[in-house]
């Protein structure tokens, strides 16, 4: 961040390494011209809730957005929001004190950062049309169901089976 300080940069696009996302995102974020913007992640494990909330009930307890709630291409003004592609105005920077992003036994480098945020007066979004996707490990196996079939095993309650394709021949 000192960086695009000191280059007298106006935006940060922050995007982390285990996520995926559409080649017009920093347009999309871009567009909607407010402070903090970020896309619409999901959780990698279970239960995959998004990584977005609406409300903080109780000091350092947030509440996930139902997304059953809302628009598939609404900006929704959010408490808190994953960092995992999030575009950020430099005067943000400017106002909050560094470290800007550090992580505490209670909660993580975004979240923080979104409460800092907010006391400083800014409002964080997110583009529920601007959908990120957060990669995972999954093991592929043979199954039979009862026919071959493939299977994939992403955790103890996420398992897929996909229809075995005929073999192809394969060029050495």
């Amino acid at each position: 961040m000192r960086w695009m300080l000191e280059a007298d940069e106006d935006w940060l696009l922050m995007i982390d390494d285990d996520h995926v996302f559409a080649p017009d995102l920093l347009t999309r974020l871009l567009s909607h011209e407010k402070d903090i913007v970020a896309a619409l992640c999901l959780r990698r494990d279970e239960p995959y809730g998004p990584f977005c909330f609406e409300k903080e009930p109780t000091p350092g307890v947030y509440q996930p957005v139902n997304l059953h709630l809302h628009g598939p291409d609404e900006l929704l003004k959010v408490r808190a929001v994953g960092t995992g592609a999030m575009l950020i105005r430099r005067q943000v920077f400017e106002k909050i004190a560094d470290p800007w992003f550090t992580i505490t036994d209670s909660s993580g480098e975004d979240m923080r950062f979104c409460a800092e945020a907010s006391r400083n007066g800014f409002e964080i979004y997110c583009d529920l049309g601007a959908r990120i996707g957060h990669l995972t490990t999954a093991v592929v196996w043979p199954v039979t169901d009862p026919q071959w079939k493939v299977g994939f095993v992403i955790s103890d309650e996420t398992r897929l089976t996909k229809e075995l394709p005929t073999p192809a021949p394969l060029e050495a």
